[in-house]
């Protein structure tokens, strides 16, 4: 209808959606051809493959390679349909996942997948997903062939989350501030610290988490005149009374809580431990774990009110410290 002031292109996607919508079309079923709806309405070629595009984009329809365009889904009343790409599934992010799907409850479907730092993984996700999804949540990682994978993508479609210091300023993000967090975090703990000997710090190697870490466990020594020293593995711990352990693997705070446990250690009197990352059950576990942690819950809702809402922003989560009787 020429009439309405609607794009061609719109009125074919809402057609296809009632279509749909009143059971004409069903999951499986293949629309007409672009050349049929080209010659039926004396249209564009590139207003029908337009049309296509954007109920592709929004998966309600699959291409297949010379054969057409079939329905994917009869869930048609998703406006946004997005593709999460996490690292890896964790405790910390399993609450970013549920505040993000929380915040998009009724509004968008959210299809979620793991590359587990394998670059081929990545790619693969990516350039099978492209052209198949509204928004893109993608948390990269240190890789050099990254940029080149995600530049496949549309730059205002695709949302950058967590760490992102491999892919330069083009897209938006929504980051850890930790740059000169975990300083922050450890001074304004200072005080509970100052009842122990030592502080020492279990990084493992090797370890995707960031190595300013260790620049800043090292300022917060120097600076505040605290005993420091670091360690990469358990092996080399040697628990003893009068020392505070801060603890980035979940696995080696638990290896550190049985340990204590064995020995009769009283965590918060004869000994410190601090945990990197918050989650539930560090609010509970020996009388409640010290975290340096992001308010991940924050990230997840910031996240899904961008995809609902795209825009230009580059957001940093703080990073703070949340005392427990462990410290």
């Amino acid at each position: 209808d020429s009439d309405t002031g609607v794009p061609k292109y719109a009125q074919i996607v809402q057609g296809a959606i009632e279509a749909i919508r009143r059971g004409d079309l069903k999951r499986g079923d293949q629309l007409p051809s672009v050349s049929d709806l080209c010659q039926h309405f004396g249209l564009a070629r590139e207003t029908v493959i337009k049309a296509y595009q954007v109920l592709k984009r929004r998966g309600i329809v699959d291409a297949k390679l010379r054969r057409g365009y079939f329905v994917r889904t009869e869930a048609i009343e998703h406006a946004v349909r997005v593709l999460l790409l996490f690292d890896e599934l964790s405790a910390y992010k399993q609450v970013l996942y549920n505040a993000f799907l929380g915040t998009l409850a009724g509004q968008g479907i959210a299809d979620i997948f793991f590359h587990h730092y394998n670059i081929e993984t990545f790619e693969h996700v990516i350039r099978d997903g492209a052209s198949r999804y509204n928004q893109y949540v993608i948390m990269p990682f240190q890789h050099e062939r990254i940029p080149d994978i995600v530049n496949a993508l549309e730059p205002d479609r695709v949302l950058m989350l967590d760490r992102c210091e491999c892919v330069g300023d083009a897209y938006p993000r929504i980051t850890q501030h930790i740059e000169g967090a975990i300083y922050e975090g450890l001074c304004t703990g200072q005080v509970r610290f100052k009842k122990y000997d030592e502080i020492v710090l279990v990084f493992p190697r090797p370890s995707h988490h960031p190595e300013v870490i260790i620049h800043d466990f090292m300022r917060f020594c120097e600076d505040r005149r605290f005993k420091g020293s670091i360690v990469h593995a358990m092996d080399e711990v040697h628990v003893r009374k009068g020392i505070a352990y801060i603890v980035i693997d979940d696995d080696d705070l638990v290896e550190m809580v049985e340990r204590c446990q064995k020995k009769n250690f009283r965590l918060g009197k004869d000994v410190g431990l601090v945990s990197y990352n918050e989650t539930r059950l560090k609010r509970v576990v020996a009388g409640g774990i010290a975290v340096i942690t992001t308010d991940f819950a924050e990230m997840g809702r910031r996240a899904a009110k961008y995809v609902l809402k795209p825009d230009k922003r580059h957001e940093l989560i703080p990073t703070r410290i949340i005392p427990r009787p462990s410290l």
